[in-house]
């Protein structure tokens, strides 16, 4: 009985060392994978960002090559009304400047009437007061 008691102890020994063994090779391996699985988690992060940092900037140019589109656009349009209002104000001005001759040609041919007038109706009032 004690020699049995001895073999189930020293049994039992050794299923506790290959116990301990066993675990401490599972704990290796688990270490190892959770190693792998964490740099390739910080591979896949660095990678997924990169592409986020290469769409932002993509996306960026797009934009800044859109508003430099919509300044372009903006300049020809303004450029187009300011030809617009020039040409238009010219028209304007060379209509005010034909009316404005028209006006002085006629007040001077009016002037000049009236002062026909003025002579003719001095003479005719100098005859009457001669003949008078």
């Amino acid at each position: 009985m004690d020699q049995l008691l001895k073999e189930g102890v020293s049994m039992m020994d050794q299923l506790l060392k290959e116990c301990v063994s066993l675990m401490g090779h599972l704990l290796k391996e688990g270490v190892s994978l959770m190693d792998h699985l964490l740099k390739e988690g910080v591979s896949l992060m660095d990678q997924l960002l990169k592409e986020g940092v290469s769409m932002m900037d993509q996306l960026l140019k797009e934009c800044v090559s859109l508003m430099g589109h919509l300044l372009k656009e903006g300049v020809s349009l303004m450029d187009h009304q300011l030809k617009e209002g020039v040409s238009l104000m010219d028209h304007l001005l060379k209509e005010g400047v034909s009316l404005m001759d028209q006006l002085l040609k006629e007040g001077v041919s009016m002037m000049d009437q009236l002062l026909k007038e003025c002579v003719s109706l001095m003479g005719h009032l100098l005859k009457e007061g001669v003949s008078l």
